[in-house]
């Protein structure tokens, strides 16, 4: 196959999985999809570990450590 070829079938075959990417997003099948996805949950559920906080403090230490970075970059 040749190059031109080979342009030109992808040219068609890519519009048709574009046309087919389109249809899938404007009727998502929500039903497959929360069937693919209850292993998950039910996996996090029995493997979670209870927290003794929100993680609001380690968010802000975290912040708090970027900004630094970024200070001493800028400066």
């Amino acid at each position: 196959m040749d190059v031109k070829q080979w342009v030109d079938n992808w040219q068609k075959v890519g519009s048709i999985l574009e046309q087919r990417e389109n249809e899938s997003l404007r009727s998502p099948d929500y039903q497959e999809g929360l069937k693919n996805l209850t292993p998950i949950f039910h996996w996090v559920c029995a493997h979670a570990e209870p927290r003794e906080t929100s993680g609001l403090v380690e968010q802000q230490r975290f912040f708090a450590k970027i900004r630094k970075q970024m200070e001493t970059e800028n400066s």
